[in-house]
């Protein structure tokens, strides 16, 4: 395992979109040690109930989603269709199929 140089992750962060510094962030919290893990934890839970997040949701592994994160990710989906990048469900149906004959 890498250890990770906390000195260069402000300057990191920095130059990262809030997409790349979450990910940054989950795979920091996943190398710590459970002492600054409970003090990272604690200081999160004091900013969520000062900031009174919306968390409306869950993702599989129990992360939360707030409204402003499924407003993106329709934002985002919209943008998408109207670029024409999905599927119909004839298109789904037929990948579905080609996946499940190689498979077998």
């Amino acid at each position: 395992n890498k250890i990770v140089n906390f000195i260069e992750v402000p300057i990191k962060l920095m130059f990262m979109s809030a997409v790349e510094m979450r990910k940054a962030v989950h795979a920091y919290v996943d190398q710590i040690d459970e002492h600054f893990l409970q003090i990272v934890h604690s200081m999160m839970e004091t900013y969520a109930k000062q900031h009174q997040l919306p968390v409306i949701s869950t993702q599989i592994k129990g992360i939360p989603v707030t409204d402003e994160e499924v407003m993106q990710s329709i934002e985002k989906g919209e943008d998408q269709i109207s670029a024409g990048a999905y599927y119909t469900v004839d298109q789904l149906r037929e990948k579905a199929g080609q996946w499940l004959s190689t498979k077998s």
